[in-house]
């Protein structure tokens, strides 16, 4: 499962397909299911972070917004809290992605660790006390080199190799891909926010230039291209093993949506009356979900699907919500926000 969505942007928007879709897509072609929470109540917050091609849907879920996040599966729409990594004293927990094989990746944080006075931000990372992990049939493997600072996990391909960054206090910023617990640095490459990585190996993300603007690169073992966009600055979300791309780029303050194909970036079409719009998943089949903003005739902010060179606005609820990934079978998961806090949600046909 190629899954990678920075966290801005899940809590934007929510964008449904299908692997066979039709003409003429409507938001009554899908069903859509309020995943739930963990514990007693209505008040509790959960997000799905990503779903595999079996329907395994992966995600967090806290009681309320002030405690810890749980790390939770959905299988058939049924919740099961798999708790937080044991021993450690990070108990929040943010899954990332899933594979076929039911491998999760993330990280583990504890938010008291916060940059601040006295205590600077690391390159890349928002929250110091940060460590990545892997959860596997039961079972937690820590993912954090020797003598780093802080590391993530974010996403996992279908051998196994989990992408990821750290911050070592010798060697700064960095960007790995682990697999049967060894590190691999990707030579000259420290990207602030690696984003996906597809089954052949290909890489994607962002840093910051010395400019403080994004620059988004595609990184192989062949060569490191950085996609160029008219943009001052660019996002990329993700790559399917075709290598085609998406992300979204800023240009006279507005933030467009694209696409990268065969070394050529395209904009995608937005809706009549938004604003901006941001490409954050795109399956094998080529299909692209991700969102419109809110404008003068849009309340709130808009699902959208991209297929065959058009945009179709999709089902949303609430404040507005996010997609944070699409399965080869066309499930959808992401999060809302409700009255009562972001719920976690499933779109399917």
């Amino acid at each position: 499962m190629l899954k990678a969505r920075s966290l801005l942007l899940m809590l934007l928007v929510v964008a449904v397909v299908s692997s066979t879709p039709a003409a003429g897509l409507s938001p009554a072609d899908y069903e859509a299911t309020d995943l739930g929470v963990i514990g007693p109540g209505p008040y509790g917050e959960s997000a799905a972070a990503d779903v595999n091609s079996r329907g395994l849907v992966v995600g967090r879920s806290a009681i309320n917004l002030a405690t810890p996040t749980h790390l939770v599966v959905w299988q058939d729409r049924h919740l099961t809290d798999l708790g937080t990594f044991p021993g450690s004293e990070m108990e929040w927990v943010q899954p990332m992605a899933v594979n076929n094989r039911g491998q999760i990746v993330g990280y583990i944080f504890e938010p008291e660790e916060s940059p601040g006075p006295g205590n600077p931000p690391l390159p890349g990372f928002n929250v110091h006390n940060t460590a990545g992990f892997l959860y596997e049939n039961g079972a937690w493997t820590l993912i954090k080199a020797e003598g780093s600072l802080a590391a993530k996990a974010v996403d996992v391909n279908a051998r196994g190799q989990v992408l990821g960054s750290e911050y070592h206090p010798e060697h700064g910023l960095r960007t790995f891909i682990w697999e049967n617990g060894e590190f691999s640095y990707l030579d000259g490459l420290a990207l602030d926010y690696p984003t996906a990585i597809n089954d052949r190996g290909q890489v994607v993300g962002w840093y910051w230039d010395d400019t403080d603007n994004a620059r988004s690169i595609l990184w192989s073992e062949r060569a490191v291209v950085e996609i160029d966009t008219p943009g001052v600055e660019t996002y990329v979300e993700d790559i399917n093993n075709a290598g085609q791309a998406v992300g979204s780029y800023y240009l006279d303050g507005t933030r467009r949506a694209f696409i990268l194909e065969r070394g050529e970036v395209k904009d995608l079409p937005v809706l009549t009356g938004a604003q901006t719009s941001g490409a954050t998943a795109i399956n094998e089949r080529g299909l692209v979900v991700g969102y419109v903003t809110a404008g003068p005739d849009l309340p709130t902010a808009r699902a959208v699907i991209w297929h065959g060179g058009t945009v179709t606005q999709l089902a949303s609820f609430g404040y507005g919500c996010s997609a944070a990934e699409v399965n080869a079978r066309g499930q959808v998961v992401g999060v809302c926000g409700l009255d009562y806090g972001p719920r976690a949600f499933l779109w399917e046909r």
